[in-house]
Formats: structure tokens, C-alpha cells, sequence
């Protein structure tokens, strides 16, 4: 099978596949497949309102070839996630050399905005509000510091463990003072024979 016919197959294919996110470019007319097609394929999260565009251009010798790839962001990634991501597909691509690799380089790229943007962070990433690694380390280790103050205290070594026995024991002596001292001054009970 030769190469033309290889891309057009796998034309048909991502038009069956992705329907309403596979948009033909290039005025979408007859020359614009095979060889010289250039396609986008949407990379949407509404989880996180991410919005972006996978386009790429088949070369002559594709898929013996890496076709030409970009990552274009309408919304929800910073620039330096984007160029992260597209370096990413290239590499994917270069793996998957000899065999049609739109398809998985498309499933590819949502995996790693999953695992790199959604789940790192919980929220969606811009360039103003990103924190820092070693920020949120920080803030982690003076959370533990302060929940650890709590089982912490004196250390106890011999001389201070012998004052404290020494204030223990002269609070007992004083607690049994006062507990014979008001024995003393009461009437005795009378038992229960006496009563009646």
C-alpha cells in the first residue's frame, strides 16, 4: 500500500472517529487530502476549561516521515505547558514511525495534560497564579512542624525528672494536709445503727 493511500485511509479514519473535532484545513477541498492534508483535531478538557487544537500537515512520506505537528492553546495552558506538551508529541512521534500515529499521538496528548495540568495541580495553570514547588513544600513542612509541636515538649532527663517528682510529691503531701486537716475538724459520721 503506498503512502498516499495509507494517509487517506487514515483520513477517514479520524473523520469517523472524531466527528464534530476533526476539522479538514486548507479550504477542505479535494487536494487537501492525501499527501499534502492538513487537519486539526480538538484537545478540549471541560473539566479544567482547557481549549486547544492538535494540527498537523502529512509530509510525502508520512507515516515514514513525522508529519508537521503543532499545539495551538485557545485557552487554560500557560506557554511554557505548551511547548512542555508539543516537545512531548514530537517525541511520541518519532516512537511511532512506520505506522499511522495520529491517532495515538491525539490520545497521547489528553493523557499528559491529564497527568501533568488536571492532576497536578487540581485547578486549572496560568502564568499568574502558578506556586512553586518549593512553596508548596514549605508550607507542607511548617503544617507538619506545628502538628508536631503538639507532642512535644520538655525533654526529660534525670535532673528534670527528679524536680518534678519533688513538686509531685510535695502537691500530694499538701492535697493529704488538707484532706486530714478537714477530717479533723468535722464530727465523726454516725453510722447507720446510731441514725436509728
Amino acid at each position: 500500500m503506498s503512502s498516499r493511500e495509507e494517509q487517506e485511509q487514515e483520513l477517514e479514519a479520524l473523520e469517523a472517529i472524531f466527528e464534530g473535532e476533526f476539522v479538514l484545513l486548507d479550504g477542505g477541498n479535494a487536494d487537501a487530502s492525501g499527501s499534502t492534508a492538513r487537519f486539526q483535531i480538538a484537545l478540549n478538557d471541560d473539566s479544567v476549561s482547557i481549549k486547544s487544537r492538535l494540527v498537523i500537515k502529512f509530509s510525502e512520506a508520512y507515516p515514514d516521515e513525522i508529519p508537521e505537528i503543532s499545539l495551538l492553546v485557545d485557552q487554560g495552558m500557560s506557554e511554557r505547558k505548551r511547548a512542555q506538551l508539543q516537545e512531548q508529541i514530537v517525541k511520541e512521534a518519532e516512537s511511532q514511525l512506520g505506522m499511522p500515529m495520529v491517532y495515538a499521538l491525539h490520545s497521547f496528548a489528553k493523557e499528559w495534560i491529564t497527568a501533568n495540568i488536571v492532576a497536578s495541580s487540581g485547578v486549572l495553570e496560568s502564568e499568574t497564579s502558578e506556586i512553586s514547588f518549593e512553596t508548596r513544600d514549605l508550607e507542607a513542612e511548617k503544617r507538619s512542624e506545628a502538628s508536631n509541636m503538639k507532642f512535644h515538649g520538655t525533654p526529660v532527663t534525670k535532673e528534670t525528672f527528679e524536680e518534678w517528682a519533688a513538686a509531685f510529691q510535695k502537691e500530694q503531701n499538701a492535697k493529704a494536709h488538707i484532706a486530714n486537716a478537714s477530717e479533723e475538724n468535722t464530727e465523726p459520721r454516725l453510722t447507720g445503727r446510731q441514725l436509728f
